[in-house]
């Protein structure tokens, strides 16, 4: 699978664009999922033997998460928006036992400052949770996730107020940990 935007042809604005090839890089199939305004898809993760969950953001009023499922076939099962009130980025997520998690950024409408924020889905689209984690003020986006013996690998970066000073994030903690301690994402 190929995953992609354009502009030149779906349902208005920027859609996601999905392509599936053979092996020899041949097009099976292609599709798009989208909505009137801009979507752009940000990774692609496979559920289950034929389903795919695709993630990324709807550009409103306010950024918005934007997931679709599809089937190995290319048909939709679903395309949803999940609404927040601040701006939200989803940018990779990870499988975990029935679930996904989804890490990137939210930002308060009236700020430039980004916190870093998880959150996890049940394979239907339902958002379970969502946390979200910053560093003593400073702008800071997490970046990637991974899973391993029932322990979560957040990363990410941190920027200080003055430009270039960046640092880089690697949390490893527990969902236990993230629900307790981390602060609602709304």
């Amino acid at each position: 699978m190929l995953l992609g935007s354009t502009k030149s042809f779906g349902e208005g604005g920027y859609d996601y664009y999905i392509i599936k090839t053979n092996e020899l890089g041949q097009k099976l199939w292609d599709l798009t999922a989208g909505t009137s305004k801009d979507d752009f898809a940000s990774d692609i993760i496979k559920i289950s033997k034929n389903e795919y969950i695709i993630l990324g953001t709807s550009f409103r009023d306010t950024l918005q998460p934007f997931l679709a499922k599809i089937d190995n076939n290319g048909f939709k099962i679903f395309e949803k928006i999940i609404p927040f009130t601040n701006d939200v980025n989803l940018i990779k997520a990870v499988i975990f036992k029935n679930s996904f998690y989804a890490v990137g950024w939210f930002r308060k409408k009236d700020s430039l400052i980004r916190k870093g924020i998880i959150t996890k889905f049940d394979f239907n689209g339902n958002l379970l949770w969502a946390k979200t984690f910053q560093i003593e003020n400073q702008d800071t986006v997490f970046t990637s996730i991974n899973i391993q013996n029932n322990k979560i690998f957040l990363y990410g970066v941190s920027q200080y107020e003055k430009p270039n000073s960046r640092d880089i994030i690697i949390i490893q903690t527990t969902e236990d940990y993230i629900k307790t301690n981390f602060k609602d994402a709304k």
